[in-house]
């Protein structure tokens, strides 16, 4: 196995010790920029380097996940603020809208789906308003569902 630099050293720390890692010795290289050094710096118990590639592939996936929900996030919220969804679409369920974003930042796409499938038009809404409402809400639940 070659070809770990230290930004892998780094990425992998974040998944190996998630509350902090403190080197032992402060004059060593950290994390280094070869595993020997890592692992020297690291000192008794350090993960293998079969370890640390898994630890720093683990920490890209959830880096691109993280950047996934971002962007769908900010998709959702741009069509949100958009003239396609009318005031009196927007006023009454902008709380449902903030929960929505609020479990996707969680990473809870499911969750964020589901409020907004089981929300329901006002029971004062006229016919044409209704249909607004179900297409704002198809379209919010197509970019939830694209996750």
């Amino acid at each position: 196995m070659n070809g770990l630099n230290n930004n892998d050293f780094i990425l992998a720390l974040g998944i190996l010790h998630p509350d902090g890692y403190e080197w032992p010795d402060p004059g060593l290289p950290c994390p280094g920029d070869t595993y020997a050094e890592f692992a020297e710096a690291y000192g008794p118990g350090c993960p293998t380097e079969a370890e640390v590639i898994a630890a720093r592939d683990a920490a890209l996936a959830t880096k691109e996940v993280r950047q996934s929900l971002s962007a769908a996030r900010a998709g959702i919220a741009d069509y949100w603020r958009s003239t396609a969804v009318p005031p009196y679409v927007r006023g009454p369920y902008q709380d449902k809208f903030e929960a929505a974003t609020k479990l996707l930042d969680a990473g809870d796409v499911e969750s964020a789906a589901a409020l907004i499938e089981f929300a329901e038009p006002l029971a004062s809404y006229t016919t044409e308003q209704a249909e607004t409402f179900e297409v704002v809400k198809a379209a919010m639940l197509q970019g939830l569902q694209s996750l």
